[in-house]
């Protein structure tokens, strides 16, 4: 048996553990442990999880506690939940397209625009950032971190050891959650203004991340694009909060 669950939402241990389950028409944690090799710290923290999502349950028997699959109903439900996953993130591109469309008067023949889908073609843009003098950004809520993790790290590492320059929006919701973590200078907008895409000026250039599974990166090569983007960041900035 050969699924790929990332489709309903599941991380490639998740898919794995879920699969064991599944063969197995039901497991104990030992079980599981012995199969897959992970930890047992590892393991009980993802049947956690599969639990929450309703696609395992448990039922006690001769004293132990076996994992076994709940009905396929709970698989479509989350299907269902994907699916408007992907409405939401159309509905964030036509926003994206909504901003873009405010600045289309000032685009020029040596402008280009590229798209970059999934984590290696994201990692790839965000390398041109590490390898700025500096930026500006207006976030979104804090997917970077939920997506990248221990590359998210990394990028603040090497961002504070190159002395990158970097003047950062935060929403305001993320004040006590980032604050330590993100390095540069970093001010916070009220709730009201939200992002639906990060969106990073760089180098003349514009980047609208969208940091949901998979990552999408669309990235417009443009002087008059960036200094349009760049005076509406100065006019946010003097008004953010501390």
């Amino acid at each position: 048996m050969d699924i790929d669950f990332g489709m309903i939402g599941l991380t490639k241990i998740e898919s794995e553990i879920y699969l064991e389950i599944i063969k197995e028409k039901g497991l104990i944690a030992g079980m599981l442990i012995k199969k897959t090799g992970f930890h047992r710290a590892t393991i009980y923290s993802v049947l956690n999880r599969l639990i929450h999502k309703g696609l395992i349950r448990t039922f006690r028997k001769d004293k132990k506690n076996y994992f076994i699959p709940s009905g396929s109903e709970y698989v479509r439900g989350l299907i269902e939940e994907e699916r408007r996953k992907i409405k939401k993130k159309e509905n964030e591109y036509k926003s994206i397209i909504k901003e873009l469309e405010k600045v289309k008067d000032t685009r020029s023949v040596d402008e280009s625009a590229s798209l970059f889908h999934g984590k290696k073609g994201v990692k790839d843009i965000l390398n041109i950032i590490l390898n700025s003098k500096g930026y500006l950004a207006f976030t979104s809520e804090g997917g970077f971190k939920k997506i990248f993790d221990n590359y998210y790290y990394l990028f603040q590492k090497v961002k504070k050891k190159k002395k990158i320059n970097a003047r950062i929006l935060l929403p305001e919701i993320l004040r006590n959650k980032l604050r330590r973590e993100v390095t540069g200078e970093i001010k916070f907008l009220p709730k009201e203004y939200r992002y639906p895409a990060t969106t990073v000026l760089c180098d003349s250039k514009v980047i609208f991340f969208i940091f949901k599974e998979p990552p999408t990166a669309f990235l417009i090569e443009s002087r008059e694009l960036y200094d349009s983007f760049k005076s509406y960041f100065e006019i946010v900035w003097n008004i953010a909060r501390k």
